[in-house]
Parts: structure tokens; C-alpha cells; sequence
């Protein structure tokens, strides 16, 4: 069998599932086709087992796991429907007149990519409207970031899959609508990444699909397919980067460059040195390499500095405990801790509310911390 072969296959499974999940009438019938589609999962999970690191050219990686993606879907439709027809007592006619409990449910994916971390399905079973699934999709997608991100930062997308009918013909067809990947580590806040990066996204998607004119209107929500993946920068190195704490990136006061590599510090010291001129200070790119600017940056002996009248540079210290042995990284080879290094622009914003209650300007002495009301207290203190 040929790996294109594997490939048409698993696209004809899924049209013929798909068409049997409508027929369906009694209980006898749905436990057939259950027991049906959990042997084309069987099938399709062994094919993309064999062809995982094979050279094969022909086939269709993304095609294969959407296919899988779907055969999961439909075999968790067909199982909500044998559970509502027990209830009922062998048919199906008074399935909607049901309190349906369970409106989302989760089903894992073997993937056909090398590194992924997990991929799944969030199979929706009566949500109608789009924004809600969403909605309620979160506290699954939540779950498993939450286990992943313990080991690895994460590069995470998502794809939601609808029928879409054309009113004026009946014909219907599946649309895909994906994000990009985002990067999600320890700190990131779950719960605002979801709604920038997904919610918002596939809705804008949504909207701009529908304003094509196209004739296509929303049918049904499928499923959400969120792929996860460790996030690994540089290729048998590591990144040091993280993300701040959301009650420190409230105040505007430090700037985090988004490093892809351990040199962290000198970015910080960089962004210091030379302010990005744009409105993104947290892109690498905003800066000059700090290789072009050794001599302003690297560090001075401590006599050098004395000497230098340069203004002092502040930097904020993370700290990131590291226990993940399973790494193949040699600088995660065992438990360590990781530093990262983010300048300090504001200094007053980053700690006067911590120095007092009043939310007026607190002076800093650099040098030692002491705070002061004005800065003719501080300038005093200096002399």
C-alpha cells in the first residue's frame, strides 16, 4: 500500500463515516458504526505510525492528521448519541428533548510530526453557536497546556474545523480556519493567550470569511484541533527567555527582549544602551547585534567602570528552576537553574507601589534603594 494510497483511503473513511453518522436510527446501528469507526482509528493510527521519519515524498502529513482528526470526531458524536439513546430507551426520537450535560469532550491524536508534544481534538457535541464553543473549549485546552508547559516552554496552534451549506444548492463542505503558533511558558497567562490568540482570532476569521459574500453559511462547529509542540529556539542549544509575571508587565516599566538564544544579558544591556525607535522594544530585531557593539557592552573590568561615568543599568533576575532529565539539550542534561535578564526602564513604576500607598512618583536611589518623596530628597541624599 502506497503512502498516497494511505492517504486517498483515509479521505474516503471519513466521507463514508460521515455519511453513516446521519443514517443512523436505533441503538443497534450506532453500536455497529462505533465499533466500525474504532477500527478505521485503528487502521489510520497504525499507517501514520509506519511513515512517521519515512523519506515517502507523496504523502500528505497535515491531510492524514486532519482525516484522524475527523474519524475521532465522529466516533465521539456516535458514542454521545448511544449514550442519549440509552436513556431513551433504543431509539433516537426524543434525543433533543435531553438535558445534555457533556458538550465538549477531548480525544488525543497520533501525530505524523516529529516533536509533537500532543496533539487533540476538542470534539463538540451540541454546541450551535461558534463563540461559545469556544468559549467553554477553554477549560480542555487549559488542561493539557498546564501539563505540557511543566517540562518545555510550548509553540501552540490551533485549527477549528465547521461545515459550512450553501443555502441555494444544499451542498455542504468542511472550512478550516487556523492561528498561528504562540509561544506559551510557565508564566504566561492562560487565559488571556486563549482570547488574544485564539477566541479573537477565529472570530475575526469567522467575520471575514462570512463578508466574502461567498454564499457558505455556518452549519455546525466540528471540533477545535490544538497541536502542541516544544518550543526548542536553536537546535541542540536553548533559549532563556520567559515571559514576566502579568502584575510586572502591567506597569510598563521593563523591557523584556524576546531572546531565542542564552544571551539574555547582553540583550538586556543592548536595549539599555540603544532604546528601540519603535513600538515594539521586545523584538529582537529592534536592536543592533550586540556582536556590533562589544565594546559598549561586553563587560568592563570593575577599575574600567569606575572610570567610564556611564550611567548604571538595572536589570531584573528571573529565575527558572529546571528539572526536566528527559531533555536531550546537554545544558538540561541535569537540574539546574536558568537565569534570565530583563532591563529595568522605570525603576519608580516597577516599585513604588510596593514602597507606598499613596500612587504618587517615588524617587530611587539607584545605588542603594532607598526611596524618597522628591527628587530634590534624593538628589540630598547623592551628594
Amino acid at each position: 500500500m502506497s503512502s498516497e494510497t494511505i492517504t486517498s483511503l483515509s479521505s474516503t473513511i471519513v466521507k463514508t463515516t460521515e455519511e453513516a453518522v446521519k443514517l443512523v436510527k436505533t441503538k443497534e446501528e450506532i453500536i455497529n458504526q462505533v465499533n466500525l469507526v474504532k477500527g478505521n482509528v485503528k487502521l489510520l493510527e497504525t499507517a501514520i505510525k509506519s511513515i512517521i521519519g519515512s523519506q515517502e515524498q507523496t504523502e500528505n502529513p497535515f491531510r492524514l492528521e486532519g482525516n484522524l482528526a475527523l474519524l475521532k470526531y465522529y466516533l465521539a458524536k456516535l458514542q454521545y448519541l448511544l449514550h442519549a439513546s440509552s436513556k431513551v430507551g433504543g431509539g433516537l426520537d426524543n434525543t433533543e428533548k435531553k438535558q445534555r450535560s457533556r458538550h465538549l469532550v477531548w480525544h488525543s491524536i497520533n501525530s505524523c510530526f516529529k516533536g509533537r508534544v500532543c496533539t487533540g481534538l476538542i470534539a463538540n457535541l451540541s454546541i450551535k453557536d461558534p463563540l461559545c464553543f469556544l468559549n467553554k473549549a477553554f477549560n480542555n485546552f487549559q488542561r493539557k497546556i498546564k501539563i505540557h508547559r511543566q517540562k518545555s516552554m510550548l509553540k501552540v496552534n490551533v485549527v477549528l474545523v465547521c461545515n459550512f451549506i450553501k443555502p441555494q444548492s444544499g451542498d455542504i463542505d468542511k472550512k478550516t480556519f487556523a492561528t498561528k503558533n504562540h509561544t506559551i511558558d510557565i508564566n504566561t497567562n492562560l487565559k488571556t493567550c486563549y482570547r488574544d490568540n485564539v477566541i479573537h482570532t477565529l472570530a475575526n476569521k469567522l467575520e471575514e470569511f462570512s463578508e466574502k459574500d461567498s454564499g457558505w453559511a455556518l452549519l455546525e462547529v466540528l471540533h477545535l484541533k490544538v497541536n502542541i509542540n516544544n518550543f526548542s529556539p536553536l537546535k541542540g542549544g536553548t533559549s532563556t527567555y520567559v515571559s514576566l509575571p502579568d502584575f510586572i508587565s502591567r506597569k510598563r516599566a521593563v523591557i523584556n527582549v524576546k531572546n531565542n538564544d542564552s544571551f539574555c544579558f547582553l540583550l538586556a544591556v543592548v536595549s539599555a544602551l540603544y532604546p528601540a525607535e519603535n513600538k515594539h522594544p521586545e523584538r529582537i530585531t529592534s536592536y543592533p547585534h550586540f556582536k556590533d557593539k562589544k565594546k559598549n557592552v561586553l563587560p568592563l573590568s570593575l577599575s574600567e567602570y569606575r572610570n567610564s561615568n556611564r550611567e548604571p543599568i538595572n536589570l531584573l533576575v528571573l529565575s527558572i528552576e529546571n528539572s526536566n532529565n528527559n531533555n536531550s539539550s546537554p545544558e538540561f542534561s541535569k537540574e539546574r537553574t536558568l537565569f534570565h535578564f530583563a532591563w529595568i526602564k522605570k525603576m519608580s513604576a516597577l516599585l513604588s507601589k510596593q514602597l507606598s500607598s499613596h500612587g504618587h512618583k517615588t524617587s530611587i536611589c539607584y545605588r542603594c534603594l532607598n526611596h524618597f518623596s522628591s527628587d530634590g530628597l534624593l538628589k540630598n541624599h547623592l551628594i
